[in-house]
């Protein structure tokens, strides 16, 4: 029986080696996931650190065209000052001449009398 136990040494061996291969490769394996996740992990904080940039490059933007609209809004509201005292002084000024034009008139009428 020899042989059977030549056999089953060398099987055992056999088995070992291949438990060892299987083991470092499943190490390197495991080494190859972790790389990956520092990778991901990695390239997702430099991706957040971009959106918050991004995110505050857009407030500043807002906040800009917010700043115009509110200018602009004051201009709108000066014209609108303006153009009310021209309309009110106009109304005067027409009815100041449309008084002035029956007082004339009436003291035409009352002079030919």
């Amino acid at each position: 029986m020899p042989e059977v136990e030549e056999r089953l040494a060398r099987f055992e061996t056999r088995t070992e080696t291949l438990l060892t291969q299987l083991e470092k490769r499943l190490a390197d394996g495991f080494a190859a996931v972790d790389k990956c996740f520092d990778d991901l992990q990695t390239r997702m904080t430099s991706v957040e650190g971009r959106i918050a940039s991004l995110d505050s490059h857009m407030d500043s933007r807002f906040t800009a065209v917010d700043t115009r609209f509110m200018g602009v809004e004051g201009r709108l509201t000066n014209i609108e000052a303006r153009l009310d005292q021209k309309a009110g002084a106009w109304l005067v000024s027409i009815w100041g001449a449309t008084l002035a034009m029956l007082i004339a008139a009436a003291t035409a009428l009352i002079k030919r009398w």
